[in-house]
């Protein structure tokens, strides 16, 4: 836990004007007392909820509640999110949390999880989408990269839908690129440049791959293919590898600028 997060319903403004956030959950508690062994005034980075970060001061420590302060007018911005809408298949429950954790860590703007052939019904039944434990994984993963804004998350269960729908109104105004052998490490900064493009968004597939209907419904419209060579890897390693390709691309943006 890099960063404390916080929710409105948690703060409570001091005589002195500072703000308070009352935690009061024992996994954080634990985590503070005993992983960070912070105590009383030692300071701690705040970030509150879709908001902004802080510089924080613990107020108390106790076995049922630490309380932090900051000050409101000190916001630092929350670091930039990569401007990309990572299309993913729906996953397995534990690869489904490790997913979330590698979108939310490298800063992903908005998630679409979709349905395809090759994903089990039962995956859309997780309990890790249940609102309590999708927000818990959210949480750690924000905590840990130090990021307090949320992305956007949506679902589509039928790959018809995704692919009449979703993908051709996004296709209208951004490039979209698909992980697939075919394609070329090398060419999203080239076609980016070339579609004057700032966003883009990114495709993967279920464990299983697509079927060859779905590769020609995808092919037909018009997707780069995205290729991380010739050997099959786990779902969140490539995740994790085609990210890294755009968000190299998105740095060299910024740094032009």
């Amino acid at each position: 836990m890099n960063m404390l997060l916080c929710r409105p319903e948690q703060l409570v403004r001091t005589e002195s004007g500072l703000m308070q956030c009352l935690v009061s959950d024992a996994r954080r508690i634990e985590h503070i007392r005993n992983i960070l062994k912070l105590q009383e005034g030692d300071d701690c980075k705040v970030g509150l909820l879709n908001q902004g970060c802080f510089k924080g001061r613990i107020n108390s420590v106790s076995n049922s509640q630490v309380v932090v302060e900051f000050e409101v007018a000190n916001m630092e911005k929350a670091p930039a999110k990569m401007p990309l809408t990572l299309f993913i298949a729906m996953q397995r429950p534990n690869t489904l949390k490790k997913v979330i954790h590698c979108a939310v860590t490298m800063g992903v703007e908005k998630i679409c999880f979709f349905g395809s052939y090759k994903v089990e019904k039962s995956y859309w039944q997780s309990s890790v989408l249940q609102e309590k434990n999708l927000q818990f994984e959210l949480d750690l993963a924000m905590e840990q990269c130090k990021d307090p804004i949320e992305p956007e998350i949506t679902f589509c269960r039928y790959f018809k839908s995704f692919s009449e729908e979703i993908l051709p109104s996004f296709m209208a105004e951004n490039p979209l690129f698909i992980a697939h052998p075919a394609g070329n490490a090398n060419n999203v900064s080239r076609i980016m440049q070339e579609q004057a493009a700032e966003r883009c968004g990114l495709i993967v597939g279920p464990e299983g791959g697509f079927t060859e209907y779905e590769v020609g419904r995808l092919q037909d419209l018009g997707i780069h293919l995205l290729s991380l060579g010739d050997r099959v890897l786990r779902t969140e390693f490539a995740l994790a590898a085609l990210l890294e390709i755009f968000n190299l691309h998105f740095s060299a943006v910024n740094r032009a600028d």
